[in-house]
């Protein structure tokens, strides 16, 4: 990891955070619970990078699972898998079929037959390392309910049980918990299809981490996330972007634990092709201190308020930054 740190504003600038180090050495500092304002450069960068990875892989999860189950149906389908005349009663028969890119996905629930989701049908779900065109590999299970349907969207509940989540650059994520999902598509300016999903929880989620050779948990207290897959005209998917707030609680051994209020509602996140985030800016809100990040090129510029009383107290950079998170 390469740490590029940019001159303090001044003089003063700099005792203050000599003072904060010096605290956080004996004992103090972070937003852990100290009584002090003070958090380590270490410290802060964590809490950046866990929140550049965290609702994204959750959302993430939930998405793709959605998005493979759907495609896995279509192709069913097409194939003659499925007959489009079967009794509703062998829809209970579970259907296994080759998810995009390699594995599988087997399902029951596809009361009418026809490869589509819709309206009052529920479906149990279990990911055989499946393997999506957004390159996100999935095993576990899943439980996906469909509560309204219109001609241009899609209500469900969805339902973890131990989804197990791969991204594309090899970091991994379990997911456990409900969501409420709804699912639109929308014609696009380059001839192909947007899908969105808008993906909401009230509940407590959980999100456990292996990542770096580091385990940690993170419960996801509130989720307001959207996901956007766009699609060019030869159904290729051409990019996604991330935007939305979530709160989370995390428990790591490498940092204080805090909760994070992570905010990314003022700009679209962009996730790369290894399905991390390449773009775009957030803040995290611990409980005394601001952080406000942009990402370009999976390098952070991180800002800190400390005391969140609107002053830039330190700003550097760091690259490779998913080696901080977890």
């Amino acid at each position: 990891m390469k740490i590029q740190r940019i001159p303090a504003h001044s003089a003063l600038a700099l005792a203050a955070a000599l003072a904060a180090s010096v605290l956080t050495a004996c004992g103090g500092g972070g937003d852990g619970g100290s009584s002090t304002d003070a958090l380590t450069d270490s410290e802060a960068q964590g809490y950046a990078a866990d929140s550049a990875t965290m609702p994204v892989a959750a959302a993430s999860a939930v998405d793709s699972s959605i998005a493979s189950v759907s495609d896995a149906m279509a192709a069913s389908v097409a194939s003659g898998q499925q007959q489009a005349q079967r009794v509703q009663a062998e829809a209970a028969t579970p259907t296994t079929v080759g998810c995009a890119m390699s594995g599988s996905v087997t399902y029951t629930g596809d009361t009418n037959n026809n490869g589509q989701f819709d309206k009052g049908e529920s479906y149990s779900v279990t990911f055989n390392s499946c393997k999506g065109v957004d390159g996100n590999v999935l095993n576990g299970t899943a439980s996906i309910a469909v509560t309204d349907k219109t001609s241009t969207s899609l209500s469900i509940t969805h339902q973890t049980t131990g989804l197990q989540i791969t991204s594309p650059a090899g970091y991994t994520w379990t997911h456990n918990g409900n969501t409420t999902v709804t699912r639109s598509a929308t014609t696009n300016s380059i001839g192909g299809i947007d899908y969105s999903t808008h993906i909401t929880s009230s509940q407590s989620s959980m999100l456990t981490t292996s990542m770096n050779s580091y385990s940690a948990s993170y419960t996801l207290n509130s989720l307001d996330w959207t996901v956007t897959r766009s699609f060019d005209g030869n159904g290729a998917l051409n990019s996604r972007s991330h935007q939305g707030t979530v709160s989370i609680d995390a428990s790591t051994p490498r940092r204080p634990n805090a909760t994070l209020q992570i905010t990314a509602t003022g700009s679209t996140l962009g996730i790369g092709s290894d399905g991390m985030v390449h773009s775009g800016s957030f803040s995290v809100a611990t409980r005394r201190n601001t952080i406000s990040v942009t990402v370009a090129n999976n390098t952070m510029t991180i800002n800190l308020d400390v005391g969140s009383d609107g002053s830039v107290d330190r700003t550097w950079t760091v690259t490779s930054y998913a080696n901080e998170a977890g």
